[in-house]
């Protein structure tokens, strides 16, 4: 069954499998604001069902259960947890845009710690992200529309520790990672959730059709395209094609739940969209030449991993 799928995904072009993965994974913030689940239990639930999908394949040969791998497996637990949970307490479009910011932190780390050196063509995206976090940070509105704001800007930097993880790990963004990185991470999520106070893990059985979407569609199936897609189009492409999660997440709130941005939640999602572009426009060449990454609830913009 697994065969005739992929080979029917296969068969189309790489243009449609990338847009097609992220139209998958932009329904991640309206449909996760259709129920009332603890977003660290519907995060651990959605890893772990979605890992029992792609388990088929799954090469246990082909990983190398590495240092890099269990930081892959803890950072991307770290992810979906912090992102879901800024999805349920800010709009969906300020915690997607604030996740997309991951280029800062990888540029904060490698110069702090690897002593890189960046041309001034690279930090001038990165100098818009800034502007772009200062405009979420400073919306009037207080209480959980600032935690989620701040909770997005902590899921950028758990994007650029899986993008760290992702590039050094064996097999890389391979499905067959993707199947065993969310086996691991689900029953981590799943135990962090059972000891934590305060943390629900109550769900109703109406519920359990959305959670399932999020994991077998949102998140597998659109992993599979994305990933699929990558082997036909060249590296800078398929991140420029990967922004439309970043695009169509505020249509798919609107259009679910009548979720629509705040003035400062759209001005930011305008810079930091304009970032993306801008660091894809001054950085191409080098963009060119670099490897295909996979993000976590979704697409990455240059420099990141990994829906």
């Amino acid at each position: 069954m697994y065969e005739k799928l992929l080979a029917r995904i296969g068969n189309m072009s790489g243009t449609w499998l990338i847009f097609i993965g992220s139209v998958l994974w932009s329904t991640a913030g309206g449909v996760s604001k259709c129920i009332s689940v603890d977003p660290i239990f519907l995060a651990g639930m959605r890893s772990l069902l979605a890992g029992l999908v792609l388990m088929p394949l799954l090469r246990p040969k082909r990983i190398v259960f590495d240092r890099w791998f269990f930081l892959f497996v803890g950072s991307y637990a770290a992810l979906t947890m912090v992102i879901l949970s800024a999805i349920r307490l800010t709009t969906a479009s300020n915690a997607l845009a604030l996740q997309y910011t991951a280029p800062l932190w990888i540029v904060i780390v490698s110069f702090l710690f690897f002593k890189k050196r960046y041309t001034l063509r690279k930090l001038i995206p990165t100098a818009i992200i800034v502007a772009g976090i200062v405009i979420f940070l400073i919306e009037p509105k207080t209480g959980s529309n600032f935690a989620g704001n701040l909770l997005g800007v902590l899921s950028g930097a758990a994007f650029a520790a899986v993008t760290v993880c992702l590039r050094r790990v064996q097999g890389g963004g391979t499905l067959s990672t993707v199947a065993a990185v969310n086996l691991c991470a689900g029953p981590v999520i799943l135990l962090i959730a059972s000891l934590s106070p305060g943390v629900s893990m109550d769900m109703s059985w109406s519920e359990l059709p959305y959670v399932l979407f999020l994991a077998l569609f949102q998140l597998a199936l659109g992993y599979v395209f994305y990933s699929m897609g990558t082997q036909k189009v060249p590296p800078q492409r398929a991140t420029l094609l990967a922004v439309w999660e970043f695009v169509l997440t505020p249509l798919w709130a609107w259009l679910l739940v009548g979720e629509l941005p705040t003035l400062y939640g759209a001005i930011g999602w305008i810079v930091l969209l304009a970032a993306i572009f801008i660091d894809h426009w001054l950085n191409k060449d080098e963009a060119a030449v670099a490897p295909p990454s996979i993000p976590q609830t979704a697409a990455q913009p240059q420099e990141q991993a990994a829906g």
